[in-house]
């Protein structure tokens, strides 16, 4: 944990008040971790690079939209929060930077939703947990962020109430990313922008995604539409 820990803080100068932070962050993640399964075992040795530093990178992606016009305004969710990775963690970067937003943790399973619950007093934090399945949301938001949820295919539809026009998505992803843009390349238009993962915290070749623009491409649904009712017109002449 020692070497994990000085990688981070060489990483990432962050304050002393933030480090206390997330040292109580960790040792209560662990102690959960014995009843309710958050992170997966391989992680718990490197909880402050494999979760905390792979957050923390997504607050300074996000940093200059939260400094800009109206920045404060800015409506921000992590869906399938589950440990709070990576939401509670860019919450902790923006109360270190005295950000006003807040974060809203999306989680489906209440026992994670009990976790954040208690987590958010012990860290002292301003985060917003809400207990629900994205699809089942009904606001909109300005920046949605997501780790280790599902694949594009599944993920892009169920968002799909949730974002606006100009919304930002940003999803880090590890070495399948290229396959699963080959999934929705048809489907889904969007402005891609792609980061390469600091090699410090991964080694495997992953990256985060940063989409804009999201929208279904309509004509290509139609086009298949169209292929699939001349095929069916045809076997029934």
């Amino acid at each position: 944990m020692k070497n994990d820990k000085e990688i981070f803080q060489r990483l990432y100068n962050v304050s002393r008040e933030t480090i206390q932070k997330l040292d109580v962050y960790h040792d209560y993640l662990l102690f959960s971790q014995n009843k309710t399964n958050l992170i997966g075992k391989g992680s718990k040795e490197e909880i402050y690079l494999r979760h905390f530093a792979d957050s923390a990178k997504i607050f300074y992606l996000i940093e200059n939209l939260l400094k800009g016009k109206d920045g404060n305004k800015l409506k921000i969710c992590d869906i399938g929060s589950g440990a709070g990775f990576p939401g509670a963690v860019v919450q902790i970067f923006m109360e270190m930077y005295n950000f006003k937003n807040r974060v809203d943790l999306i989680e489906s399973i209440k026992k994670k939703c009990n976790f954040l619950e208690l987590l958010k007093v012990k860290i002292d934090s301003r985060f917003n947990i809400l207990n629900s399945r994205v699809e089942f949301l009904n606001q909109k938001y300005d920046i949605v962020i997501a780790r280790a949820v599902s694949p594009l295919k599944v993920f892009f539809p169920n968002i799909r109430k949730i974002v606006k026009k100009n919304s930002i998505i940003i999803l880090p992803k590890g070495n399948t990313w290229e396959n699963e843009l080959n999934e929705v390349k048809n489907d889904w238009k969007f402005h891609l922008n792609i980061v390469k993962n600091n090699i410090d915290l991964d080694k495997t070749g992953g990256v985060t995604l940063i989409i804009k623009n999201i929208h279904e491409n309509l004509f290509h649904k139609c086009y298949i539409a169209h292929i699939f009712l001349h095929t069916y017109l045809s076997i029934r002449k």
